[in-house]
């Protein structure tokens, strides 16, 4: 779920720090602000947790999906 929702966040990101993509849209412009860094980085830390979760299990999540939820509401926010 972590995984959808930063490639939603990342691809709103995209789309407002675009000017033809937002002036087509209709949506207000946004000069990048360096979140797209941020969310490739979730995407990542989300891949690779469940790669190394497949049977038998090595890593568990523990405190990370923590981070992880504060990584995407800080973007979002």
């Amino acid at each position: 779920m972590t995984t959808f929702a930063a490639f939603a966040l990342g691809g709103m990101c995209y789309v407002t720090g675009h000017v033809k993509f937002s002036q087509y849209l209709q949506i207000p412009y946004f000069q990048a602000r360096g979140a797209d860094g941020v969310l490739l980085a979730v995407v990542g830390a989300t891949i690779g947790f469940l790669w190394w979760n497949c049977y038998p299990a090595d890593v568990f999540m523990g405190t990370g999906s923590l981070s992880l939820g504060a990584a995407l509401g800080t973007v979002a926010s």
